[in-house]
């Protein structure tokens, strides 16, 4: 099943993660890459989302500074092979503090299917870019995130075993999150570890596009080298924690409209009562409130309408509502809340369609309940659906079935940030190297 293997990562020699480290490349916008790039020279933003620079392409410009950061030692390989252990104490939107335990080690690289499960579509200009990237660097900034079934508790032992000794490294980032890291070198534990895991099936929790670029940077290098089996490129820089772990959270997706075609709000609130049992808040906290108690995964949902009171809407199920979300998702998505959401209010009430590139343009999208409240009544949008998330049960029976859930159906919190450890996966190409 999972193949998992200790390595000689790559890491930054001066203690100063605040200033070095950033997101993942896919939530920084782009004031966010700037700030990031001006905090330090180094900050890994610069090889993550480079830009082009005296002369050379993006691509070739990431090629050159990490050549460079290697030379000047300001980026070290570790000299022994290690998994890195990590540790996050976070706090959820509702002020609880979590903590969520994993490792990351070098997964050697499968088929779809093959011990290893997706739960997202991906899209071509995504991987696209992350390839000629990968192409020219041969180094992997960030884990994918999976998800292991631990029903006995053994893998969470043995990682809060071996944090008990304090940390190499820790990272404070900008919402307050702790990463602490360890670099493990004991054999017997890196073989308990891996061996915990051979036999199991790794969910993943976010990183799909960052594993298939990987897929096709292994084939791509295979075309160029000779090599015997289980070389560098023929594994990836992979995140494990705990599938049952309390610290693994899916923080909800509300969706904010951002234009909506004329309709009558009161008679819209009645369509609804076809499906929804409605009942009118006194106030947007009120809302807030009622869908943060409730379970993760209900159909329950919170509607903010311009000029009007909050709406909390429950599904009231009935069997030609059954029909309908059977017509549109297989039956384990058909659960989800954001296929309840899109099939039963914003496509029929809303005129939006599943399409992601078509969402892209109608709706927005937060983690955020009071910045989707604000949304409407600050006048930008017309109108908000705040929705449960996902639950981490829901995400692996569709992954199971070999089902894809609608777009933003999961935010797992909180993200695990780039540059903490590297990983070799081919080597640096010459400045002059075209990517395409």
């Amino acid at each position: 099943m999972a193949t998992l293997r200790p390595f000689r990562g790559w890491r930054y020699a001066a203690d100063q993660t605040e200033a070095l480290l950033a997101p993942p490349y896919d939530v920084i916008g782009a004031a966010e890459r700037e700030a990031l790039a001006a905090r330090h020279p180094h900050n890994v933003v610069h090889l993550i989302l480079p830009q082009p620079a005296s002369g050379l392409d993006a691509y070739e410009h990431a090629a050159a500074l990490l050549r460079r950061w290697q030379a000047e030692g300001v980026l070290r390989r570790d000299e022994t092979p290690s998994l890195y252990l990590l540790h996050q104490r976070f706090r959820l939107p509702d002020g609880r503090e979590r903590e969520r335990r994993g490792l990351i080690a070098a997964l050697r690289l499968a088929p779809w299917g093959e011990g290893i499960l997706p739960h997202e579509r991906t899209f071509p200009q995504t991987k696209a870019d992350r390839l000629a990237l990968l192409k020219a660097i041969g180094l992997e900034d960030s884990p994918i995130f999976t998800l292991a079934p631990d029903p006995d508790g053994v893998l969470r032992d043995h990682l809060r075993r071996a944090m008990a000794r304090p940390p190499d490294r820790v990272y404070h980032d900008g919402e307050g999150t702790r990463h602490a890291l360890w670099q493990e070198t004991d054999p017997a534990l890196i073989a308990a570890l891996c061996h915990r895991l051979a036999d199991r099936t790794l969910y993943v929790a976010d990183g799909h596009h960052r594993y298939e670029t990987a897929l096709a940077y292994q084939v791509w290098r295979q075309e160029q080298v000779s090599t015997a089996a289980d070389a560098e490129h023929d594994f990836c820089l992979a995140y494990v924690a705990a599938l049952e772990d309390p610290g693994v959270v899916i923080l909800p997706t509300h969706r904010l409209l951002v234009h909506a075609p004329p309709f009558d709000p009161e008679r819209f609130l009645a369509a609804l009562a076809a499906d929804f049992d409605r009942v009118p808040l006194a106030d947007d906290e009120a809302l807030i409130a009622a869908i943060g108690s409730e379970a993760a995964g209900a159909p329950v949902f919170g509607l903010i309408l311009a000029g009007m009171a909050p709406q909390l809407l429950r599904l009231r199920p009935h069997p030609a509502q059954r029909r309908v979300l059977l017509a549109a998702y297989p039956e384990p998505v058909a659960a989800l809340p954001t296929a309840i959401l899109q099939a039963l209010i914003l496509g029929p009430h809303f005129g939006i369609g599943s399409d992601p590139a078509i969402q892209k343009t109608q709706l927005r999208f937060t983690a955020d309940a009071r910045a989707a409240v604000a949304h409407v009544r600050t006048g930008r949008g017309p109108a908000a659906v705040l929705t449960t998330p996902t639950s981490p049960e829901q995400l692996r029976r569709l992954a199971d079935a070999r089902c894809v859930a609608p777009p933003k159906s999961t935010y797992f919190y909180p993200k695990l940030p780039a540059g903490l450890v590297f990983y070799q996966a081919g080597p640096v190409q010459p400045v002059s190297f075209n990517p395409a």
